[in-house]
C-alpha cells in the first residue's frame, strides 16, 4: 500500500555560511522589471544580492531583462532606513514562506520607527496586514504595517541594504533560514500553553478551498482516521501560533505533502510522515528538511493516485485509490514513528 518515495525532482543543497549582504549606494528601483530583478547600479547592472533566481537543473541565469529605458526616477524621501525585501504579492502561505520571508534573514531584533522595508506587490501595507499569517509573522519580527513601503512607480535610493535570499526553491537552502524561523515561533508560541503528546497529528486539507493541490477524497481518509479515534485538524482552521504549537507539542506529525508541512520551519527537529502524490519528490520541501534537522519519511501510494489536473481553485486535483486501506496504512507508519522518536 505504501512505498518509500525513490527520487527528488531539484536540488537540496545545505549551506552553512550566511547569504551575502551589502549597504548598496546609488540604486535605481523597479518594480515593474520582468522576473525577479528589480534594484539596478547607475552603471545598469542589477544588484547581485537583490536577484531572485529558481532552482533550475543545471547552470541557469536570472530571470529578468529590461527591454526599454524606463522614465527618470523621484528619491525616495531620505529619513528612513532602507531594507530591500523583494516581492511580497503572494496570498498563498507556502509561496510566502519559500519567496517572500528568506530575504528578511539577518533582520535585526529591535526594529526602529525609521525602518522600511521596500518590497514589490499590488497590495497596500494595511492590506498585507489583513493577512493573518503575514500580520502575525511579521508582527513576530517587531514589525507594524507603517515599516513596509512601496514605490510603484519606482525610485532612486542614496543607499538601501539589500540581502540575498536565504532560500533559492528546488536548490538550497542556508541555516541562517532555519534559525529565523525558528526564533519567530518561539516568539509566536511565547504565550502558548504546552501540552505534549505521543499520539501522532494528521493535517488535512479536505476543507481548503483552493490552492496549489487538493485530494479530491481525503474525507474518506480523515473519515476513517477519526473512526480509529486518530487525532486530526485542519491547519487552515488555526492561527499560525497554534498550528507551530502543534508542531511542537507532537511527537509525529503526517499527512498529504503540501504548504501546512512547511510550517514545521517554525519547529526544531520536527518528526514527520508524509504522503506524496508519486515516487518522486519535488525538492523545496526537502531543503526545509534539511536545514531544520527534520526526520521526514516520505512515502506514495502503491495502489494508485490520479491527477485530474488543474480547475479554476487547484492547480492539481488528486483522487486516492482505497482511501480506507490508506488511512489504516499512513496511521500505522506515523505510530511506528512515534515509537521510534
Amino acid at each position: 500500500m505504501l512505498a518509500k518515495c525513490e527520487s527528488v525532482h531539484g536540488g537540496h543543497l545545505l549551506v552553512v555560511e550566511d547569504p551575502s549582504s551589502r549597504q548598496a549606494l546609488d540604486i535605481s528601483f523597479y518594480p515593474g522589471a520582468p522576473g525577479e530583478t528589480h534594484l539596478f547600479h547607475s552603471n545598469g547592472r542589477a544588484v547581485a544580492e537583490g536577484v531572485t533566481y529558481l532552482g533550475l537543473l543545471g547552470p541557469h541565469t536570472a530571470q529578468g531583462v529590461l527591454q526599454r529605458i524606463p522614465e527618470p526616477l523621484d528619491p525616495a524621501p531620505g529619513d528612513f532606513s532602507y531594507i530591500y525585501a523583494g516581492s511580497l504579492h503572494e496570498w498563498h502561505y507556502g509561496h510566502f514562506l519559500l519567496s517572500g520571508l528568506p530575504r528578511l534573514w539577518n533582520m535585526r531584533a529591535v526594529i526602529d520607527d525609521t525602518t522600511r522595508l521596500v518590497y514589490c506587490g499590488d497590495r497596500s501595507p494595511e492590506e498585507l496586514f489583513r493577512i493573518p499569517f503575514l500580520a502575525d509573522i511579521f508582527s513576530a519580527l517587531g514589525l507594524g504595517s507603517h515599516h513596509l513601503m512601496r514605490f510603484p512607480a519606482g525610485a532612486r535610493f542614496k543607499r538601501i541594504t539589500v540581502t540575498a535570499p536565504s532560500f533559492e526553491e528546488n536548490n538550497l537552502g542556508h541555516l541562517a533560514y532555519a534559525r529565523l524561523c525558528n526564533r519567530i515561533g518561539d516568539i509566536l508560541t511565547l504565550n502558548l500553553p504546552s501540552k505534549p503528546s505521543r499520539r501522532p497529528l494528521y493535517l488535512s486539507k479536505h476543507k481548503v478551498q483552493r490552492g496549489v493541490s487538493r485530494v479530491v477524497n481525503e474525507g474518506e481518509v480523515v473519515d476513517e482516521l477519526v473512526r480509529l479515534g486518530a487525532d486530526v485538524v485542519c491547519p487552515e482552521e488555526l492561527s499560525i501560533a497554534e498550528q507551530v504549537q502543534l508542531w511542537r507539542d507532537r511527537a509525529v506529525v503526517y499527512g498529504f505533502i503540501g504548504s501546512a508541512f512547511h510550517t514545521g520551519i517554525f519547529s526544531r527537529r520536527p518528526r514527520c510522515v508524509v504522503l506524496n502524490s508519486g515516487p518522486m519528490v519535488w525538492s523545496n520541501q526537502l531543503i526545509l528538511d534539511c536545514i531544520n534537522g527534520a526526520s521526514v519519511d516520505y512515502y506514495y501510494s502503491t495502489a494508485g493516485i490520479i491527477n485530474a489536473g488543474r480547475n479554476g481553485s487547484f492547480g492539481n486535483n488528486f483522487t486516492l485509490s482505497n482511501p480506507v486501506d490508506l488511512a489504516r496504512a499512513l496511521l500505522e507508519r506515523a505510530q511506528a514513528a512515534c515509537e521510534e522518536t
